[in-house]
């Protein structure tokens, strides 16, 4: 028998198919399945406006790769709030029905959660390996613990102890709380969404396209030599993949030859806000939950900029509270690594159908 498990983002639609085993397990997944999946695929979640799809594009190559094989549960995380087993996917046209799921899969065990809710999951049954941390003291083992990732949205999700023991696993839409600039290179920001969409959520600064938004801005201010703002905007607008060139080229991660935009202090500048927002939508999360289990930054953009990350000015607005400084400076934040943590938190859903 099967487990079928799926992770459905803005950018990637994530599947995977784990076995049930009684001997090969991998530490960090429920007793009894195989520690890896034994077929695994990656799809773009532009490839099509129906789920459905994409869906059976994965059965059918499980079907060519494990034939005779029965999925018995299934679990899928969907980026959007989740009513009576169906997603209306935030920033997809997906529409991801639990009743329809259970027809097309032959089994009434199977879930649909948001996908921070995997990722909150997967967080209690990460360790030291899975992870970079980024300041702090030791986590409180019975501690709440705040999760958020910022990708194509600003996911969040959280895991909070229960009488007894365990923990109860809560998704959020904590990434549409109000932005509030700080200074005024953020005012310009605020200004800028603010005049295109009348309201401004952190997620709207804080994802892969507010991190474009902010070096656009930036490209705008006389800080910057004329020249340097047009040969920047120019990048942004040729780029296949404007928000990874900004994240890359402002951590220095891109070497190339004769191209202007590498090393852009503009584009320095902008990650450098992107991550000062970050840590202080962190902080403010830590202070809504009392984290001290610890925060866990997850998402896509994160663990590809590690060392960035850990020289930027993230855990120093993450700490800058007033009052409650002293708090914050205890609660650790880690930075996860672990490649597919959502998969793995679906996985552990599962184990409860």
């Amino acid at each position: 028998m099967a487990r079928l498990v799926g992770d459905v983002g803005g950018t990637n639609t994530r599947f995977a198919l784990f076995l049930d085993s009684g001997s090969d397990t991998d530490p960090s997944g429920p007793p009894g399945v195989s520690a890896e999946p034994a077929i695994q695929r990656i799809y773009p979640s532009d490839d099509s406006p129906d789920f459905g799809v994409l869906l059976r594009r994965f059965l059918d190559e499980v079907a060519g790769a494990l034939p005779g094989q029965t999925v018995e549960r299934a679990c899928f995380g969907v980026a959007g709030p989740v009513r009576d087993g169906i997603c209306r996917a935030t920033n997809l046209p997906f529409v991801i029905d639990r009743g329809e799921l259970r027809k097309e899969l032959g089994t009434d065990k199977v879930v649909v959660v948001n996908d921070f809710a995997l990722q909150s999951r997967a967080a209690l049954a990460l360790g030291p390996q899975d992870w970079v941390e980024l300041g702090g003291r030791e986590a409180r083992p019975d501690g709440p613990i705040a999760v958020l990732g910022p990708g194509t949205g600003l996911g969040v999700g959280y895991a909070v102890p229960i009488p007894g023991g365990g923990f109860e696993i809560r998704a959020s839409e904590g990434g549409h709380q109000e932005f509030a600039p700080k200074n005024d290179r953020e005012r310009l920001v605020y200004d800028e969404l603010r005049g295109t969409y009348g309201r401004v959520s952190v997620e709207r600064v804080a994802s892969g396209p507010g991190l474009e938004t902010i070096a656009r801005v930036l490209c705008l201010s006389d800080d910057w030599p004329l020249a340097e703002r047009q040969s920047a905007l120019e990048a942004i607008k040729t780029s296949d993949d404007a928000p990874r060139l900004i994240g890359e080229a402002g951590a220095g991660l891109i070497r190339t030859d004769g191209l202007p935009v590498a090393g852009s202090p503009i584009f320095r500048a902008a990650l450098e806000l992107f991550a000062d927002v970050l840590g202080s939508f962190a902080g403010d999360t830590a202070l809504l939950l009392l984290s001290e289990g610890g925060v866990y930054l997850a998402g896509g953009i994160p663990p590809r900029i590690v060392e960035f990350l850990q020289q930027s000015r993230l855990r120093e607005s993450f700490e800058d509270k007033g009052r409650f400084s002293a708090l914050l400076e205890r609660i650790p934040i880690r930075l996860v690594t672990r490649a597919d943590p959502g998969l793995l938190g679906a996985l552990w859903f599962t184990e409860d159908l």
